[in-house]
């Protein structure tokens, strides 16, 4: 059995069921939802225009983001929970970093691959269905948007320390 498989199995009956729903949502319901199909739907804690437009309020959270990471053309990073790869798409484009994404949702991940296709971008974003803790690649930057809080408490120090 694949890590991320034991990991799925040893939670709380009630989170694989939130699990589940969250992470294996169809796009089209995802886009009925935000109203957009980019991924770029705001981050937890950051900007929120007030407007009810997600996509305006995403793409000034994304900015924020870049320019708080510090983040350089040349530089590596990582996206831990990458979802539908709007983060990551964003970074490679506009601040021209190398991104590799992982995700444990399946529909996501397809989903993020053929995005990162689709923008001629594959080259520099790739998107991997695995757990954050078997990723073995050096960065320079590690970001996790909208994930940390699916980590739990018992395992932050798991979650620094990788």
């Amino acid at each position: 059995m694949s890590t991320t498989r034991k990991i799925f199995y040893s939670l709380p009956p009630a989170w694989r069921f939130a699990a589940r729903r969250l992470y294996y949502l169809p796009l089209d319901t995802w886009e009925m939802v935000t109203g957009q199909r980019d991924g770029l739907t705001p981050p937890r804690g950051m900007i929120y225009t007030g407007s009810g437009d997600f996509r305006r309020s995403g793409e000034q959270s994304v900015g924020l983001f870049k320019t708080l990471c510090g983040l350089q053309p040349q530089h590596r990073v990582l996206d831990i929970g990458s979802g539908w790869g709007g983060l990551a798409l964003y970074l490679a484009q506009f601040a021209g970093v190398d991104v590799t994404g992982v995700t444990l949702s399946t529909e996501q991940h397809k989903v993020a691959q053929a995005r990162a296709r689709d923008a001629g971008l594959a080259d520099r974003v790739r998107f991997h269905l695995r757990d954050y803790r078997e990723e073995a690649g050096r960065y320079d930057r590690i970001v996790s948007v909208g994930m940390f809080e699916h980590v739990g408490a018992a395992h932050y120090r798991t979650f620094f320390r990788k």
